[in-house]
């Protein structure tokens, strides 16, 4: 995970991590160890049922339930990408994944002028949608650009056991208290004021006049200055449409995406 992207959603998904942990849910008669996949790249497959190419996505941070064939949340943060490309990204995670993945959180830094930043929370939930030949997954908006820095959101989202259990899963054999789990906006405030901060520095650091490399010791004659600092390098912003190296031919039949822990470990659904 990216430093700022790390500093920006750290707190988040620790919270979210205890709170279930805490819970006491439980499959089988023995408590669920979610696991914290970090950043375990995911093969996603296309729209076009007949097309066997799949796109390699990366989270900033994901969980999975132990041994699952896909993470069911993943987290991202946004600090230098667009609106538009962050929205396109977080909706095909949920219709790439088949349904695998349940939920989506995002958090989004915005400048608002010159070395000011807010930070907005999108969250995002799969849907089984009914249709007369079969059924399609659907993603739909929980929360959508709440502000939660520098305003207090005090909006909140559910994590229920439907949303921990992989697909294959048996229902009965999961035990819960029959209460999902209230994340509040709130956890992503703590990691939004330092990535905020952070972005801020950068900007102004990016806008303070650069002094000259020469001196002039002497009227009419420059000498190169003893000391110089290089100057600041911005982070590229990530491109809103996926390059054709992002996509792989995928020789396998099956019709879902699998994910890999590590490179070259993949876990086939």
């Amino acid at each position: 995970m990216p430093d700022q992207a790390h500093e920006a959603l750290s707190g988040c998904y620790a919270e979210i991590l205890s709170n279930i942990q805490l819970a006491g849910w439980k499959y089988d008669g023995r408590p669920i160890e979610i696991e914290d996949t970090g950043s375990a790249t995911c093969k996603l497959k296309l729209s076009d049922k007949a097309s066997k190419k799949r796109r390699n996505q990366q989270p900033d941070a994901s969980l999975c339930w132990p041994a699952a064939r896909f993470p069911f949340l993943v987290l991202e943060a946004a600090v230098s990408q667009s609106q538009a490309s962050l929205d396109k990204k977080i909706h095909y995670w949920i219709q790439g994944s088949r349904g695998h993945l349940k939920i989506v959180c995002a958090l989004q830094l915005e400048q608002v002028s010159t070395g000011k930043y807010r930070a907005l929370a999108t969250i995002i939930r799969a849907r089984e949608v009914v249709r007369p030949n079969g059924y399609r997954i659907e993603s739909e908006y929980i929360i959508n650009k709440e502000e939660v820095y520098p305003a207090q959101s005090q909006a909140t989202f559910h994590i229920t056991m439907a949303d921990l259990l992989p697909k294959g899963a048996d229902p009965d054999k999961a035990t819960d208290s029959g209460d999902p789990i209230v994340i509040a906006l709130a956890t992503f405030r703590a990691g939004a004021v330092r990535a905020c901060n952070r972005a801020s520095q950068k900007a102004q650091s990016a806008v303070e006049p650069k002094s000259s490399p020469y001196s002039s010791d002497q009227e009419g004659v420059s000498t190169p200055s003893d000391s110089s600092s290089p100057e600041p390098v911005s982070e590229a912003e990530e491109p809103d449409d996926p390059k054709d190296s992002d996509y792989v031919t995928d020789s396998s039949d099956s019709e879902d995406p699998h994910w890999s822990k590590d490179e070259g470990d993949v876990w086939d659904t």
